[in-house]
């Protein structure tokens, strides 16, 4: 008699062989892959690549990963383990989490409720309208995913992100926390913009 877990592996099996749509995996040719397996315990295999969805649907419904993870880096052979070797570009990725949030909804929350996650929600609204309104990126450039139980992923895949350095990501975060403002400044009446 079947178990559990065989349950589970035909139900994600039917739903790898025609319920997930590959096709909105932008450059999935470019990216890596890792998997998580129901009956294999610890560890993730990875350094995985696939020419096309065919490809990797035919893997997901041969091999039934419980987790199927692509990277948000493109590369030049997804399958090299040398990291700096293949690495072409990245997309620019935002995580929010609620449990990291700071807001009485969140601190200290062990397991998800619905209210931080509202908060959490909030916080990507705001990043959303920043990103279209202070860097001028279109609404159907910006794609939210749900991060499975702790809040959400945004994602930017477009060309011109990509190639941004690490000190450029790192400027973007400062500008949308604020890091460097001081708001003592403008309340005082000391605060100039810079001139170019």
């Amino acid at each position: 008699m079947p178990g559990f877990i065989d349950l589970v592996k035909v139900l994600f099996r039917n739903y790898y062989r025609g319920g997930v749509d590959l096709s909105e995996i932008n450059d999935l040719e470019r990216r890596e892959f890792g998997f998580q397996f129901f009956d294999k315990e610890g560890g993730m295999v990875r350094h995985m690549a696939f020419k096309n969805s065919d490809e990797l649907r035919h893997y997901l419904v041969s091999n039934v990963p419980s987790h199927v993870y692509y990277s948000s880096a493109l590369y030049n052979d997804p399958a090299n383990q040398d990291m700096d070797a293949k690495l072409v570009g990245a997309d620019l990725i935002f995580d929010i989490d609620g449990d990291h949030l700071p807001t009485q909804n969140c601190q200290g929350v062990e397991l998800m409720t619905l209210e931080c996650l509202s908060d959490a929600t909030e916080e990507v609204n705001k990043l959303v309208d920043s990103l279209i309104e202070d860097f001028g990126l279109s609404d159907s450039s910006i794609k939210i995913f749900f991060s499975g139980h702790r809040g959400y992923h945004v994602h930017i895949e477009l060309p011109d992100v990509r190639d941004l350095t690490d000190e450029e990501r790192r400027e973007i975060i400062d500008y949308l926390l604020l890091r460097g403002f001081d708001i003592e400044r403008l309340i005082r009446g000391q605060y100039r913009p810079h001139r170019c």
